[in-house]
């Protein structure tokens, strides 16, 4: 091994000298103004401390008209260099011996004394176990000290009392220079122990060379006042005038309510504020205001006989069911309720509604509510499509409110305090995240609860209608780890479980609460005995229908056109004899401009109309059956064209990864040969292939086309459509297989409503294949079987099968089984139905099951337009 000589000389030159790291005392300013958001934040801290130390509640007390002096006795080199005046707080010096204003000296040994006046004061105070002189030094006054600090992963040790500290990182007190300029901290572990003490300025920190020249005054006094637990005060306060504003205690506690839990059922801290001698009590959403909710969503995340589970709730109030905000709906009220044994019949009529058959249903449900849905999930519901990793988070419960605070239902239901209701719902709307009482801030529609006002339903939850939260607990959610400026959680497995489990709460509520309503508007409609076919739609999405045309006309136009002149210059590359370094020229051009019209198709397309469009049928039903067949043909070209958004972004990828090896080939220093580049050229030229397959599927359905009829073979007509597509199958490795032979059914109908059909089942096929072979449940290889019968087709996979909550109501509108956020509109089992019944034929599932249990086969029947007969 060689020696360092240089190092050994140095070592053997002479004694080694020690140098210490050193930290410039702004980083500490730097790094508590970066930790903490706001004075509520760095209170909170504090009072979490004050949790951690097993205290049995915490009083904040403000006094923004105390004016008072802090002195600091010691050598003149120690405090001259500290005089700076902060806001709050002005500096003197005099000498300790005469007491006289101090002018200056070269002793630097001499005593003297540095006099902090203040103006206001906040103090945290508690009752726990308090801090020894000791801890002080060795803890308190050390930076990112805590002994709550767990090595490993595992839950933190808890304390006395059970409780899981929710401090760790001992960076909490920096978070107090947002407050004031003096920090100090007094402490005793019982009445009769001396009163432990010790203070500094935040503004010394920021001038001193390093940290550790910062003046720090600790001590003992006598504790006169037999004071047990600790109290942590900042004296002068930054912005004082603001303290001073006559609104600032109510905008300090509806703060410090939006950080402590305002739920009675999960406070287990009590907080209480004193401002200015005045006591105020934190807003709580107390158990009697939670009662005057219409319908209330609770969850569970738990392990079950060794399986994890969540297991949701909903209960509804009949008032939910019975308001008459409108004629209309007073008179579905009565015909619904209005009869002897009302309510009995419906909740039997519940039991057979395709959208709530599904739920475990319970009627007579104590407190009030007049009848409750069950579902259960389990843990693979929760895998995302992303195939990002995620890990259980802990068991936890949550739990969901949805108000109606209208002035109108508040009256009819005669809300015992409408006012406080509506006080609270405006204050606390949305959901929160909660950690052993403590709310955990996040931005404020965290959940996507707003996206259900964009997503076609109207009968969904409303952010300013719903409050509720999740309670978490240090024990159980360890793995949920806070950021360090507290605001929400790291990115972790743990965490994009948690996320993905609460989305799913989510979709079942909104799912719950339009089906429960969907199920009164269905009964009426029943009872009425004039159900219409087809519902009407009103003629203002005549405007949204025409855009999508327009968008998939062009997008089809200049998709076909492109691709037709890129494969014409590919083939007559193909045949030109030119040299090696010419053709990968040229071929590289053929690339870049194939990417580039990609990348402008896929910019063209704008399908979000789609839903919107379909999401006004539901709405209206006194338009004329023309306009809603339009309608659902244009729905159905906004889903094909959001398809080929999706083909485009795959292609366009491919295209961009062939032309970098071609262009990886001409910077060689050997010049290529037309081998060497013939695949990436095939492979471009089977993307543009690809790319006019499914622009061509839009083409027919467009307003010039979608009229015409074709007579046409059923089974050529599957070949055909499996051939075209067997790029896309063999991207997602599935094998394909159709069955049965020509001539066994020949159709006249309009051949593109059935293509949009057939791609429809498969795209689903497709999807839950991939998504069961993510999650472990798919047992053999992926397959799609296509099987023409002598009335129409049969399609099916050797996925899991479709979920038993969803049988009756799969072919429902907005109905889907998809993950929430994902690809799912649940509008295109619907469509399909819809293009089929528009020429008398029909799709539905069959009661076939698979090895799973499940039904499995979609059969479309179309002996209405068989054209023998």
């Amino acid at each position: 091994m060689s020696d360092n000589t240089e190092g050994r000389a140095a070592r053997e030159g002479g004694p080694e000298q020690y140098a210490h790291i050193k930290i410039a005392g702004r980083v500490i300013i730097q790094l508590g103004s970066e930790l903490v958001t706001d004075v509520e934040q760095a209170i909170l801290e504090c009072v979490k401390n004050a949790y951690d130390a097993d205290s049995p509640g915490c009083l904040i007390e403000v006094d923004t008209t105390e004016v008072g002096t802090i002195e600091d006795s010691g050598p003149r080199e120690w405090l001259e260099p500290f005089l700076e005046p902060a806001e709050g707080v002005s500096a003197a010096l005099t000498r300790t011996q005469s007491g006289q204003p101090d002018l200056g000296g070269l002793d630097s040994a001499e005593r003297v004394t540095r006099t902090l006046t203040y103006n206001g004061r906040v103090t945290i105070a508690d009752a726990g176990d308090g801090i020894s002189e000791e801890n002080i030094h060795k803890s308190w006054l050390v930076v990112s000290s805590s002994g709550k600090r767990v090595q490993g992963l595992g839950p933190k040790q808890t304390t006395t009392k059970g409780r899981t500290p929710l401090g760790d990182k001992g960076l909490g007190r920096l978070g107090t220079m947002k407050i004031g300029d003096i920090l100090r901290v007094e402490s005793a572990q019982l009445p009769t122990n001396d009163m432990a003490h010790a203070h500094f300025r935040w503004k010394d920190c920021e001038i001193a060379e390093s940290i550790d020249l910062v003046p720090v005054v600790t001590g003992n006094t006598p504790n006169v006042e037999g004071f047990k637990g600790t109290r942590v005060s900042v004296f002068g306060l930054h912005d004082l005038p603001n303290w001073r504003s006559a609104d600032r205690p109510d905008k300090l506690m509806a703060s410090l309510a939006g950080l402590i839990s305002p739920f009675e059922s999960t406070s287990t801290f009590p907080v209480s504020l004193k401002f200015d001698g005045v006591e105020h009590s934190l807003v709580k959403v107390t158990d009697e205001l939670l009662k005057s909710a219409v319908a209330k969503f609770t969850f569970r995340w738990e392990m079950h006989q060794d399986k994890k589970r969540l297991v949701a709730r909903a209960a509804f109030k009949k008032s939910l069911l019975t308001t008459s905000r409108s004629e209309d709906q007073r008179v579905r009220s009565a015909r619904v309720f209005g009869r002897n044994n009302a309510d009995e019949e419906f909740v039997r009529f519940l039991n057979t509604f395709s959208r709530t058959k599904g739920y475990h249903i319970e009627s007579n449900v104590p407190d009030g509510w007049f009848v409750e849905f069950e579902r259960t999930y389990p843990w693979s519901k929760f895998m995302l499509d992303t195939q990002a990793s995620i890990e259980d988070p802990g068991a936890f419960e949550g739990a969901f409110y949805f108000f109606h605070i209208d002035r109108q239902y508040l009256r009819e239901a005669a809300v015992a305090n409408p006012v406080a209701l509506k006080t609270m719902v405006d204050k606390m709307a949305g959901i929160s995240l909660l950690r052993d009482g403590f709310r955990i801030r996040s931005s404020s529609d965290w959940l996507g609860l707003s996206e259900g006002m964009t997503s076609g339903s109207t009968y969904g939850m409303r952010f300013n209608n719903t409050v509720g939260y999740f309670a978490l607990n240090g024990q159980n959610n360890y793995r949920l780890v806070e950021k360090s400026d507290r605001e929400g959680f790291i990115e972790n497995a743990a965490y994009r479980g948690f996320h993905s489990i609460a989305k799913v709460c989510l979709s079942f509520s909104n799912e719950a609460l339009e089906s429960i309503r969907r199920a009164v508007d269905e009964c009426a409609k029943q009872l009425k005995k004039n159900v219409q076919d087809i519902p009407l739609t009103p003629a203002q999405s005549v405007t949204s229908v025409e855009r999508i045309i327009q968008a998939a006309d062009s997008v089809r136009q200049t998709a076909g056109d492109s691709a037709l002149g890129i494969q014409k210059e590919l083939d007559a590359l193909a045949g030109h004899r030119a040299p090696a370094q010419e053709q990968a020229a040229r071929a590289i051009a053929i690339a870049e401009r194939a990417m580039g019209v990609v990348a402008q198709l896929q910019q063209s397309l704008h399908t979000e109309t789609a839903a919107d469009a379909i999401g006004s049928i539901r709405e209206d039903q006194k338009e004329q059956r023309e306009l809603v067949t339009s309608l659902i043909e244009s729905a159905a070209i906004g889903l094909s064209a959001r398809g080929l958004a999706h083909e485009l972004r795959t292609h366009l990828t491919e295209i961009r990864k062939r032309l970098a090896a071609i262009q990886a080939l001409t910077r060689r220093k050997v010049p290529p040969s037309t081998r060497d580049y013939e695949a990436d050229i095939r492979a471009i030229k089977l993307s543009c292939t690809a790319i006019s397959g499914q622009a061509s599927l839009l083409d027919p359905m467009l307003p010039r086309t979608r009229a015409m009829k074709d007579t046409f073979d059923v089974f050529t007509f599957i070949k055909e459509y499996v051939e075209a597509r067997r790029s896309r199958f063999e991207r997602n490795q599935i094998k394909v297989e159709p069955a049965g032979k020509n001539d066994s059914l020949t159709v006249r109908m309009n051949q593109a409503r059935l293509l949009q059909v057939v791609d429809n089942l498969v795209s689903n096929s497709i999807y839950w294949l991939n998504r069961a072979e993510m999650t472990g449940d798919l047992s053999g290889g992926k397959i799609i079987e296509i099987v023409t019968t002598p009335s129409g087709f049969v399609v099916s996979d050797s996925g899991m099968g479709v979920e038993p909550h969803y049988e009756a109501s799969l072919f429902d509108m907005f109905v889907s089984a998809k993950p929430q956020g994902g690809q799912g509109q649940g509008l295109g089992l619907f469509i399909s139905r819809q293009l089929l019944a528009l020429d008398g034929c029909e799709i539905y599932l069959d009661g076939a099951r698979n090895s799973h249990g499940r039904l499995y086969r979609f059969v479309v029947n179309l002996s209405a337009v068989d054209a023998r007969s």
